[in-house]
This record gives structure tokens, C-alpha cells and sequence, in this order.
């Protein structure tokens, strides 16, 4: 169950990482986090997750997930498979 979650939590970041990289500074990450359950409902039940974030511009919201324990391992490998698909 724990690893089902982690593994929710790494594609949930994955996909917030892949559309702020078209949505800049100018929105919340609740916006972000919209259009995103639209596409992708499997990670819905994070949303309730990242209830304290949700107002902040994306790049601090990811931040500030990223110091959460919880979510640093996630966001680790997210940010890892982020950047290899960047370079390739």
C-alpha cells in the first residue's frame, strides 16, 4: 500500500513538473492541479494532499512538497525522470 502511494505521489509530481513547463509563475497550483486531474483522475485522492499548497505559484508549491517528508522520495524520482526526459 505504501509503495502504491509513493508510486501515486512520483507520477502526481511527474505530471505537475511536466505542466508547469508550459503554465509559468502567473497561476496557482490549484489551477495546475485542475486541468491535471481533468487528464489524469487516478490522482485524485492526492489532491486532498497538497490542500495547503494549492495557492502558491507551482515552483514553491513543488518546493515545498519536495521538504515534506512524506513526498521527498517521490519527489526525488519525479524530478529525476523529469530531467532525463529533458536531456533526451
Amino acid at each position: 500500500m505504501a509503495l502504491e502511494k509513493e508510486s501515486l505521489r512520483e507520477k502526481f509530481l511527474l505530471e505537475l513538473l511536466r505542466e508547469c513547463e508550459v503554465e509559468g509563475e502567473d497561476t496557482s497550483l490549484a489551477l495546475v492541479v485542475k486541468r491535471l486531474l481533468a487528464r489524469r483522475p487516478e490522482v485524485a485522492p492526492l489532491a486532498k494532499e497538497v490542500a495547503e499548497v494549492l495557492d502558491l505559484p507551482p515552483r514553491v508549491a513543488l518546493a515545498r512538497l519536495a521538504k515534506m517528508s512524506e513526498w521527498r522520495e517521490a519527489a526525488r524520482k519525479a524530478a529525476a525522470r523529469y530531467i532525463r526526459e529533458l536531456v533526451e
